[in-house]
């Protein structure tokens, strides 16, 4: 890394920081190229016949390269790829890599630091907004097992301490990976030529003196006589939680509100007191025992985190050694525990239906006068069904730990025959298993069980059902519930995933003297290999979390132990056609070609072809074709079909939404609303709903066509200068998906679309047959089920700006800029089914994180002897409510963010770094809690997309021995 700085210069670098910006880092290591930014992922090739990606590790021995594996410094690829360095990771106090990538434009938040409701104990990340399946993860150009079946990587698995740089490649590589790589890859490069000691250290916290973050590491690296070299690192992560109502903004749950009324305090119809559904509406246990219409919601949000915590242990070792002159060993293992906590709010009764009888001796007698009246009880029964909607706060949060284990080893050898051909062979083991533990929610049957109470001997009330130690639970009052009903009704339920991974393979690579252009230098360029993978996982959960029992929870998806594995061939040429000719710097045309036969869905298919020219030096086009696929994942083809929550906002059929429409009012009595609830039907509670999904073993692989186009500008004039612009468009078809894509999506091809009852998306439809809702019962929802319907489509373009110049002697100047205009991002989510433009859009139609059309990050850094100060500006563009969603934030406006960060080296051995998230301390846009699906609309804004912390100060340290 390389040293600068005074205090002067903090002067300039203050008064412009309204410009700026993500730069390039000034590393003491000057080997690093100038085209790598801090935190802006700028384009990695700025000149025309080498990526720095190449030229970076041209003198460190092996040469990794993301996007191709013909390594050859004169062949630039034709894929556009930036990078992030190490560097990077610390000059924004990124212990975690997902929260500096997600940052940049052409990542899509996934799960990170601020995802509450969702989390599944990891981190991940999502190339274009297309999902983390479809976007590949690779350590050393090799793949990282997944956590689960889903077939997702954990980031939290990525020893950060020893990461030199980060690749990313946007647009389909299955060719050169294999499956996943749909979206793009990314590869993390591990520093492997590490000499020395260096200790790092850094601690952060917020504004508001919370949410604590502590990272320590320890990397240690000898030569192994002059044949090779070992490394090895060990690094401990922690990360306290924050509750949302440590900020004011997120303190009190807000409903959206309609199109005329703005955001209003609101909650959910499961509070403390009870609220009752009657036939003649929701009542509630007034403050004297009585019973009055609703009027007083649960607001859940105080008991969510705006932050989960973390912690985290790893320890990775690398080595290289050379047996002979030509052959050289490599190997890694790796060993990552994490430990992730979310919290939920307390449990409720949920509004399922429970038997309440007239000799309850827990009813008031408002209560008994209400529930047996003659619109609850017609036929004057000694009991009735009610939808109880009681908040079990007692309880206390619902709490979901994760415990996650994962490591990996890698080893092989690589050399040369004679003086052209690099070959390869190499074998790699991962495993990973992750423990979650669903503490504090209600067994509905045993909450049946205790509701039913009855008289007992000398005044006690005891339970109808005495079996299995019962103790009367009273939800008709204003009391706590007792302890010996809460031990009774409370359950738990446990899952445990276990996945591994086997891949083995070998490659050659090197020219093919035969095939040569006259009109060039030098002879194409090739590689060939063969892959073989096996993939294995399996869930298994409790007996409580199995038995679909638990209120909230619902029914894990246990799911057999499944293998599958995949037999691959590849191929690639790179052919240089003309080189230093009149109008023809540089033409130079590649492909390649892969076939893999998977044991699963058979023999698919992938290729590419592309190529770039380059009329005179300094400026190149560059342009590529990828047909890419996804083979399904285990979880995909074999999980059973279970209960579960997702997000559905509004049902035509409740409230009077179908009086005085005779067709809607006979489409709802079809689809299962009794006669006596038509225009008297409530809404989804809290804006969620029961699903029933699970696998298909029918599924196909999917199939994607992605193009490229670009330029990279680097005039030989002015080398310090690197500009990129780069059109994207993905098309993804045969996409495998859940059925409608999402329930909302099924109500409203039900009855607005189809407008049949004997239509699919109206025959998954599973309503209440006592109340026509949603609720009531484990049995009661919306039937989704994986299935090749989806087809997803998003266009745009990438712009990369770097440069970097000495303005003086010791005064050095970079900037960079990455920004991606998002033109179309459409998804539609079933062949009967209109897609749905979500480029821009937030909502519940489109059901993800919020994907602005213009997103950037910018940066200027300035270095004077040992001191530098960089600045960053991240930059969040305008996005407006999707065609689904009619509420009062209709838009939300562009969002801006500074962050500061200030760099000493001192005698080359110690680097302190001091900056400043968010410096204006600026809270994300509030747009209520009903603006979208809840694993993405939290905290009334989009805890994922928006700085939602405040201002951050950290600090760190680096010494090297």
């Amino acid at each position: 890394m390389v040293a600068y700085r005074r205090r002067c210069v903090l002067l300039v670098s203050t008064s412009i920081a309204g410009l700026a910006l993500a730069a390039p880092a000034f590393a003491q290591d000057t080997r690093v190229p100038p085209s790598q930014s801090a935190g802006a992922a700028a384009p990695v090739e700025g000149a025309p016949t080498a990526s720095d990606a190449t030229a970076a590790n041209a003198s460190e021995g092996e040469i990794i390269v993301t996007g191709s594996r013909i390594v050859r410094s004169d062949l630039a690829a034709s894929s556009p790829v930036t990078t992030l360095t190490g560097a990077d990771l610390k000059l924004t106090n990124s212990v975690t890599v997902e929260s500096l990538l997600t940052q940049n434009p052409q990542f899509v938040p996934a799960t990170t630091n601020t995802t509450n409701n969702g989390n599944a104990g990891v981190a991940t990340v999502d190339l274009r907004g297309l999902t983390p399946k479809r976007t590949l993860v690779l350590v050393d150009g090799r793949r990282q097992v997944a956590y689960d079946s889903n077939g997702v990587v954990d980031l939290n698995t990525i020893p950060t301490a020893l990461i030199k740089r980060i690749d990313t490649l946007t647009g389909g590589a299955s060719t050169v990976y294999g499956s996943d790589a749909v979206a793009g890859v990314v590869n993390f490069i591990l520093d492997d030529e590490f000499k020395g000691l260096r200790l790092d250290a850094s601690t952060s916290i917020t504004g508001r003196g919370d949410g604590p973050e502590y990272n320590a590491s320890i990397t240690g690296g000898i030569k192994l006589g002059d044949r090779g070299n070992f490394v090895a690192s060990a690094g401990y992560t922690r990360r306290d939680g924050i509750f949302q109502d440590a900020r004011g903004y997120s303190a009190q749950n807000l409903d959206s509100g309609n199109a005329t009324t703005p955001p209003f305090a609101s909650g959910s119809s499961n509070a403390t007191p009870t609220a009752f559904d009657t036939a003649g509406g929701r009542t509630q246990v007034g403050p004297n025992g009585t019973l009055l219409p609703f009027y007083s919601p649960y607001n859940f949000n105080p008991a969510n985190y705006l932050q989960v915590p973390l912690e985290r242990y790893n320890v990775t070792a690398l080595i290289k050694y050379k047996l002979t002159d030509t052959i050289e060993f490599f190997g890694r293992g790796t060993y990552i525990k994490s430990k992730v906590q979310a919290i939920l709010a307390p449990t409720a009764t949920a509004g399922f239906a429970f038997n309440v009888s007239q000799d309850n001796p827990f009813l008031t007698p408002a209560e008994r006068a209400v529930f047996f009246n003659a619109d609850n009880n017609p036929d004057g029964a000694n009991a009735v069904q009610l939808g109880i909607r009681r908040r079990v706060t007692e309880l206390g949060g619902r709490i979901q730990n994760f415990d996650n284990d994962a490591y990996q080893f890698v080893g092989g050898l690589r050399g040369e025959i004679g003086s052209g051909l690099k070959w390869e062979v190499f074998g790699q083991y991962a495993d990973t298993t992750r423990n979650l533990q669903l503490n504090n929610d209600l067994s509905y049957n045993r909450t049946f069980q205790a509701i039913d109470a009855v008289a007992g001997p000398n005044g006690t009330v005891v339970c109808r059902d005495p079996s299995g130690g019962c103790a009367p639970l009273n939800v008709f009052g204003l009391n706590s519930l007792s302890a010996a009903s809460l031990a009774f009704v409370r359950a738990n339920g446990a899952e445990r995933d276990r996945s591994n991974e086997l891949v083995t393979g070998g490659n050659l690579s090197g020219d093919l003297g035969f095939l040569k252009s006259p009109f060039a230098d030098l002879p194409a360029a090739f590689t060939v290999g063969v892959e073989y993978r096996r993939e294995f996982a399996k869930t298994d959960v409790d007996s409580a979390f199995g038995s679909g029992d638990l209120i909230y929870y619902g029914q894990g998806q246990a799911v057999a132990p499944f293998a599958y594995d995949v037999k691959e061939i590849y191929t690639e040429v790179k052919v240089p056609l003309v080189a230093d000719r009149p109008f023809f710097h540089a033409l130079n045309i590649e492909g390649g070609y892969r076939y893999s036969d998977y044991s699963t869905v058979g023999g698919v298919h992938t290729f590419k072809g592309g190529g770039d020219y380059s009329p005179v030096d300094g400026i190149r086009f560059r342009g590529e074709f990828n047909r890419a696929v996804r083979a399904p994942n285990i979880n995909e083809l074999v999980s059973p079909l279970v209960s579960g929550t997702d997000n559905l906002n509004s049902d035509p059929c409740a409230g009077t939404n179908p009086v005085g429409n005779a067709q809607l009012s006979a489409l709802c009595l079809a689809t299962g609303v009794p006669a006596s609830r038509l225009g008297q039907v409530n809404g989804p509670i809290a804006g969620q709903v029961n699903v029933f999904v699970g696998g298909n073993r029918n599924l196909k692989a999917e199939k994607s066509n992605t193009y490229t186009l670009g330029v990279v500008i680097n005039p030989p004039q002015l080398r310090a200068l690197s500009v990129t612009v780069d059109y994207f468009n993905i098309n993804i078809q045969n996409a495998i998906g859940t059925f409608g894509g999402s329930p909302q999506n099924i109500v409203n091809g039900c009855y607005n679309v189809a407008q049949t009852a004997s239509s699919p998306f109206c025959q998954a439809l599973l309503r209440n047959p006592l109340t026509g809702e949603f609720s009531g019962g484990v049995n009661y929802g919306v039937v989704e089920a994986n299935a090749n319907n989806t087809a997803l489509k998003t266009s745009g373009i990438d712009v990369g700006v770097s440069y970097r110049t000495d303005l003086f002697t010791k005064l050095k100047v970079s900037l960079a800029f990455n920004g991606t205009f998002t033109d179309k991002y459409d998804r539609q989510s079933d062949t009967d089914s209109t897609a749905q433009k979500c480029a821009g859009k937030f909502g519940l139609l489109c059901n993800l994180n919020p994907i602005p059309r213009w997103k950037h990050v910018a940066g200027l850094n300035l270095g004077y002897d040992q001191f530098s100060l960089l600045t960053r500006w991240r930059y969040v563009g305008a996005i407006s409510e999707d065609a689904g969603t009619d509420i009062f934030v209709r838009r939300i406006s562009p969002q801006s963010y500074f962050d500061l960060t200030a760099s000493v080296a001192v005698n080359q051995r110690f680097d302190f770094n001091i900056g400043v998230q968010n410096v204006t301390d600026r809270n994300p846009p509030v747009v209520g809690g009903t603006a979208g699906g809840t694993a993405y609309n939290s905290g009334n804004t989009f805890p994922n997309v928006y700085d939602s912390l405040g201002r951050t100060l950290f600090a760190g340290v680096s010494a090297k021995f």
